[in-house]
This record gives C-alpha cells, structure tokens and sequence, in this order.
C-alpha cells in the first residue's frame, strides 16, 4: 500500500491555515473592541478635566475636580499599561499579515489621544496643588458651619419631635417627614465634608464628635418614632372606620371581637415601640372602649325603648338624632364620666321591662284563670243537663211500667 504523505501534508496545512486565520480574525476583532471602548474612555475622561475648574466658587465643585483628578491618578497606571498592550497587540497582528479592518483603530489614535489625557491631567493637577491651602481653609471654615447646623437641628428636634400622645398618627408622620428632609440635607452636607476633606487630605473629626453621635441617636429615634406612629396608623384608622358605622348596624359582640383583635395587634408591637407614651395612650383608650362596651351591649338590648333615649338625650344635654346616630357619638364621650348617668337610665329601663314581663304574667294568668272557670261553668250545665236526661228517661221507664 502506497501512503502519499504530500497529499496528507497539504490537506493539514490548509487546515492549519484556516484555523491560524479563524484565531487571528477573533484576537483582531477583540482588541478592536476594546481599543474602541479605552479610547472613548480615555477622550471622555479628558473632556470632563478640560470642562472642570479648581476656580470655581462653590467649595463642592472645587472638591469634586480634585477627587476626579485624584482617582484617575490611581488609575493612569493601569491605563499606561493597556496602552503598552494594544501597542505590542498590533505589532503581532501585523507580523501575522492580519488584514486590518477599514474601521480599525490604530496605536497612533490611542497614544496621541493618550498624551492629551496625560497633559490635561498634569495641568489640573498642579493648579490644585496651587489652590490646596486656599481649599483647605475654606473647608474648614465651611465645617464649622456645618456643624453649627447640625447642632440647631439637633435642638429643634428635641423640641419639636412628635412624641405626644394627643398627637394624631398623620400629624405626627407629616411632621417627620419634614424632619426626615432637613436631617437628609444635613446628612448630605456632612458627607461632602468629609469627601472634600479626604481629597485635601485633612482629617476628619466629626466622624468621632459629640455632634456626630447625638445625629446618629436623633436619626434612630426618628426611624422608631416613624414606625410606631405608621404602626398606630393602621389601628386608629380600622377605630375610625369602626365610628363611622350607623348605630343601627352595630353588633355587639362583633364589635368587642374587633377590638379585643386591634388590642391583640399592639401586644405584637416590638418591645422599642411599646416604650413610647403614645403607644399607651391608643392602648388605654383601646382597653376602656372595650371595658365601657356593656353600655353598648346593654343600648343596644330590647330593654331600651325610644323613651328611654330620650331621657338619656336630655341628661347628657346632647342634640342627637336617633336616625343619624353612629357609634362615634357614643364613643366620643367621655363614658368613664358619664357612666352613672348611662347606669340610672339603663336601670330605669331594665326595671320598666321586668314590670312590665310580670304585668304580662299576671295578665296571661287572669285570662287562664278565666278559661277555666268557663270550663268549670259549661261543664257544670252539661252535669245538669245529664241529669235532667236522666230524670226524664227514669220517669219515662217508671210510666211504662205502670
């Protein structure tokens, strides 16, 4: 058998060929990629230097110049070495006779465009290093200020912080977010101080100051504050839409089962929040509403007749409408204090129904009484009757035997 190596050979070096070309078409079509997105990088990066100014007025500004120059410092090394790698990437490709794309990119693009970076970078730099005693000054002075403000603020907020019971749950959560709004400004302020310090390499002593600390306390007791009146929120809202319901519609025992379950729902309340007064004042009035609920019971009882209202109307010197009435007209009154009253018209209510149920037992006892005696009379006339039957047929029987 006769083995044609030549043939063999050739059919390996084609194969060769295209993979060397398939391997070299993808290495090209990679560096392309990434040599296009560093030089838009690189021209971004040196478009935003030649647009920014150390000169300008505001202190942010200025310190915002300063950080970007100071992070593409620690950056530029690593860019000087990409340069280095797609200048060595083309250098290989063209030793490979690779064919260079009509939109490729060349070194001497990224290296002039490279150069201009370096040379906008170096500029800024040392304009800052110029300005850095003037910054640093103003910075200072600035933080001064700052801190200043975060004290009043601090005062403001142990004067006007929503901790009073009385206070509505919506007034209280208005009231921090506005809070929450200058304690954001502030926090914001406080946190270009610091930036603006580290980038002029000053230290910084708020972070450990009485004032930073006092900021952190004031910043959680808001977050808690926020919670248990969003929480408290929810329970007066279901009270409320419990008043608003029609005094004709009201059940009872339903009602003490959705208020025994709005107080089951504050017992669930975290042990941070249960520690805040008006967390015992939703919870007080939630226990006396359900304490004073036999009022309701017994109101709403057949025992209760529209005289009974009336007198009731009159002693609490009200204007109600029995037709309007809803059960927020009874629960807005202060029902501890006027308990005795409900209780005299209630007794008064209660007696009238147990005199008038042993009327109704006296009157039912006549009328049997009276049946009976109407048996006892028409079965009286019928012995009387048998009687005279009997009489009349004896005196027939006596005749006949006559």
């Amino acid at each position: 058998m006769i083995f044609n190596h030549k043939k063999v050979q050739s059919k390996v070096s084609l194969k060769y060929d295209a993979w060397h070309k398939e391997m070299l078409a993808s290495f090209g079509s990679m560096m392309s990629d990434q040599m296009t997105t560093f030089h838009s990088e690189i021209s971004r990066a040196r478009n935003e230097l030649e647009n920014s100014s150390v000169e300008s007025a505001h202190t942010a500004d200025a310190v915002q110049v300063i950080t970007q120059v100071q992070k593409l410092k620690r950056q530029m090394k690593q860019w000087e070495n990409q340069v280095d790698q797609y200048r060595e990437g083309q250098k290989l490709l063209e030793k490979q006779r690779f064919q260079f794309p009509s939109q490729w990119l060349y070194i001497d693009n990224i290296d002039g465009e490279w150069s201009a970076f370096q040379d906008i970078h170096k500029r800024k730099d040392t304009a800052i290093q110029e300005k850095v005693a003037t910054l640093q000054m103003r910075i200072v002075s600035e933080d001064k200020v700052v801190e200043e403000k975060t004290s009043n603020l601090l005062s403001d907020w142990e004067r006007g912080k929503p901790v009073a019971p009385s206070i509505k749950p919506a007034d209280a959560l208005n009231s921090l977010t506005i809070f929450e709004s200058k304690f954001k400004k502030i926090e914001e302020d406080r946190e270009n101080q610091r930036q603006a310090k580290e980038a002029l390499e000053l230290s910084d002593t708020s972070g450990s100051s009485a004032v930073s600390e006092r900021l952190q306390v004031a910043l959680e007791e808001m977050g808690d504050l926020k919670e248990i009146w969003s929480e408290l929120g929810k329970i007066t809202q279901q009270m409320e839409q419990m008043k608003s319901q029609s005094w004709q519609v009201i059940q009872p025992r339903k009602l003490r089962q959705s208020l025994d379950g709005l107080r089951d729902q504050m017992k669930n309340f975290p042990a941070r929040l249960r520690q805040y007064a008006s967390y015992e004042h939703v919870m007080n009035k939630l226990k006396s509403l359900i304490k004073s609920n036999w009022i309701v019971v017994e109101l709403k009882s057949s025992t209760v007749k529209e005289r009974h209202w009336k007198q009731l109307i009159k002693k609490l010197k009200l204007n109600w409408n029995l037709n309007d009435l809803i059960l927020g007209d009874i629960w807005d009154l202060d029902l501890n204090r006027y308990e005795p009253i409900f209780k005299e018209v209630l007794t008064v209510a209660q007696g009238e129904m147990a005199l008038e149920q042993y009327l109704n037992q006296v009157k039912e006892a006549w009328q049997n009484y009276e049946v009976d005696l109407i048996n006892y009379q028409n079965k009286c006339k019928l012995i009387r009757g048998w009687d005279d039957l009997f009489t009349k047929l004896k005196d027939h029987i006596n005749s006949g035997k006559n």
